[in-house]
């Protein structure tokens, strides 16, 4: 039975959210992450960092099995990423380091031995930045998800924020969804390299409106079973 489902992660967001906005304070909204407008809510703000490591913390609990953890993300500053990885280790209980593995962003570890190698439990990337752009080419759009789908490990997720509304496909083509265009895209990356043990799970943050209710698209690939896709509001 999956673990990563849409009930569940659906759960581990607003749980993330909801101690982003604790630890953050005044210095954040929820709003902040959906509405693109740069002056107001700047686009390179380690704050979008922070959800991401909120919601890192709820899955690595939710798969559970991690002795420990390695998060670097090297655009933030170092002091605010030892801030984000105290919170990480407080909220799970085990230790984290301030060190790449295998060039994850996040990375819950898990051994048997201590004569051998770490495994990957839980790996995860976020994409923070709005993907945008046209064509369909993984390597240009994804790559942090194309990286993602070559890293062996018992779980995978991907954390991405996507540009909403419609785009023409041509002079004279109708206006269709950007996510029409881009979610079989993102769906090819996370399918590219060998499949996770068992799970691999999107969560993409739909930039759009300044007003509620803003959109979550979810994709669950779990081994041997079909590709499932869904979706949930925030109000």
């Amino acid at each position: 039975m999956a673990i990563l489902t849409l009930a569940a992660v659906e759960a581990a967001a607003r749980r993330a959210r909801d101690m982003w906005l604790a630890a953050e304070g005044a210095l954040a909204t929820w709003q902040y992450l959906f509405f693109v407008k740069p002056k107001q809510f700047p686009q390179t703000s380690r704050l979008h960092t922070s959800f991401a490591s909120a919601l890192f913390a709820e899955l690595a609990l939710l798969v559970g099995g991690g002795q420990r953890a390695r998060v670097v993300y090297p655009k933030v500053p170092p002091a605010d990423q030892d801030t984000l990885r105290a919170r990480i280790a407080a909220r799970t209980g085990i230790p984290v380091e301030g060190s790449e593995y295998v060039g994850l962003d996040f990375a819950l570890l898990q051994r048997a031995a201590g004569t051998s190698p770490y495994a990957v439990r839980l790996a995860m990337e976020s994409e923070m930045n709005p993907i945008s752009g046209g064509g369909s080419d993984p390597d240009e759009l994804v790559r942090d998800a194309v990286k993602l789908s070559l890293v062996a490990a018992d779980y995978r997720f991907y954390l991405c924020r996507v540009n909403g509304g419609n785009e023409s496909l041509g002079l004279l083509g109708p206006n269709t969804p950007k996510w029409d265009r881009l979610g079989p895209v993102l769906e090819t990356a996370l399918a590219a390299g060998t499949p996770a043990r068992h799970e691999t799970a999107a969560l993409i943050m739909t930039t759009q409106a300044a007003a509620a209710p803003w959109l979550c698209r979810f994709v669950l690939m779990e081994t041997g079973q079909p590709l499932v896709r869904g979706s949930f509001q925030v109000l």
